[in-house]
């Protein structure tokens, strides 16, 4: 399961493995002062991928992007494997509704 968690001024996307329960930080945003409900994400059909929205820079959110990550990425992981698969318009601003997905 993944989902968005806003520790105040860092708000992130985190994983919990429903096998244990534990918690753990996916990406390395680190978001402040803006609403997380803007943000998506969506896992792949086989499970091995993510898709979701990042900043570029990582923690902009006046340039929002669509990125895809191994199911596994970790905030240690996040900036090195992330790979850019779209951007929001041909010029950046700010995107009120981003829901990624892999289905058409």
């Amino acid at each position: 399961m993944l989902f968005v968690r806003d520790l105040g001024c860092s708000a992130d996307y985190w994983r919990v493995t429903l096998a244990d329960g534990l918690a753990e930080q996916v990406s390395a945003e680190a978001w402040c002062d803006f609403s997380s409900n803007v943000l998506g994400y969506d896992w792949s059909p086989d499970g091995k991928d993510i898709v979701l929205v990042g900043g570029n820079p990582p923690g902009a959110s006046e340039d929002f992007a669509i990125y895809t990550i191994p199911a596994g990425t970790n905030k240690d992981t996040y900036l090195s494997v992330r790979r850019l698969i779209g951007r929001f318009g041909e010029t950046p601003g700010f995107v009120t509704d981003i829901q990624p997905s892999w289905r058409p």
